[in-house]
């Protein structure tokens, strides 16, 4: 088993951008539509594997109300001595990106306090969703 040979822990989770555009007396409404971007990048120097995900939501028309982004930083103590370290990675891909939404999901919580996002919770959504189709890449 994958998780038994690898050994993995969160180094860091930061803020990379948040940006607020909500309109004066807009209230959340059941029209809201969420974008999830994520970006995966090795480190094998550091043993580290970074994870960028950031969240848009944007009304029915299109138009952004807020976007955040967060980086998450996971070292993984053997990576530098996986043989097929891409497809290894790509195992370990579902746990990095659920342990970063969950990440993501708590700091929206914080940062919308006070704003009329403050009761609205990222989603839940299925990691196989999120995950890159074999034709993807």
């Amino acid at each position: 088993c994958l998780m038994e040979q690898v050994k993995m822990k969160i180094f860091s989770l930061r803020e990379v951008s948040f940006e607020n555009h909500i309109p004066e007396g807009w209230v959340a409404n059941e029209s809201l539509n969420v974008g999830y971007a994520v970006k995966l990048q090795t480190d094998e120097s550091r043993n580290a594997v970074r994870v960028l995900l950031s969240v848009t939501y944007s009304d029915s028309s299109g138009v952004s109300l807020l976007s955040y982004e967060i980086e998450a930083i996971f070292i993984v103590k053997n990576l530098s001595e996986l043989e097929n370290k891409e497809e290894e990675i790509k195992k370990l891909f579902p746990t990095l990106l659920s342990t970063t939404l969950g990440a993501i999901r708590g700091m929206l919580v914080i940062k919308t306090q006070g704003t009329a996002f403050e009761n609205t919770v990222l989603p839940l959504v299925p990691i196989s969703k999120m995950l890159p189709n074999e034709s993807d890449s």
